[in-house]
C-alpha cells in the first residue's frame, strides 16, 4: 500500500495533467480538417500516459517515466508535453543527446515554449555552450517572466 502523502501528490499531479494541460490534436490539420473518433481516443490515452509519466518523474522512476512518455508519443507524436517529459526522463537516465533532440522537437512544435528553452539551455550549459545556454535562458525568461528558476 502506497503511503497517503505520496498517493495524494501523485493524484494531484494526475488531476493537473488531465484537467489543466491542453489537449493537442493527434492529427495533422493539413491532412484532415476534423479529428476522427480514433484520433480523440488516442489523444485521451496519450494524456493518461503523460500523467503517469509525470507521476513517475516525480517519484524518481525515470525508466518508467520514459516508457509512459514514449507511449504517449506513439499515440500523439505532436504533443509538446509528452516531448518535454520524454526528454526530461531521458536526461535523468543519462541519454543527453536524445533528450536534447526531444527539446529541439518540442520547440519545432511550439517555438514559444519557455520550458523547452529552459531544458535545452540546461543541456547546452552542461556541454560548455554557455553563450547559447544564456540565450535559451533569456528566451525562456521573456516567455515566462514569473519563473524565478529560469533566472537562477
Amino acid at each position: 500500500m502506497m503511503p497517503f502523502p505520496i498517493f495524494l501528490k501523485s493524484f494531484i499531479l494526475f488531476v493537473f495533467v488531465i484537467l489543466v494541460l491542453p489537449a493537442q490534436p493527434a492529427y495533422s490539420s493539413s491532412a484532415q480538417s476534423v479529428p476522427t473518433a480514433w484520433d480523440r481516443i488516442m489523444e485521451e490515452e496519450s494524456i493518461k500516459n503523460i500523467a503517469y509519466g509525470y507521476a513517475s518523474l516525480y517519484k524518481g522512476e525515470y525508466s518508467k517515466a520514459a516508457v509512459e512518455f514514449k507511449s504517449a508519443l506513439q499515440k500523439n507524436p505532436n504533443n509538446v508535453h509528452a516531448r518535454l517529459g520524454y526528454g526530461s526522463a531521458l536526461y535523468w537516465l543519462g541519454d543527453i543527446d536524445k533528450a536534447y533532440n526531444e527539446f529541439e522537437y518540442a520547440l519545432k512544435l511550439d517555438s514559444q515554449n519557455a520550458d523547452a528553452y529552459q531544458l535545452r539551455g540546461i543541456i547546452k550549459a552542461g556541454r560548455g555552450q554557455y553563450d547559447d545556454a544564456l540565450d535559451d535562458f533569456k528566451k525562456a525568461s521573456r516567455l515566462n517572466p514569473g519563473r524565478g528558476d529560469i533566472r537562477m
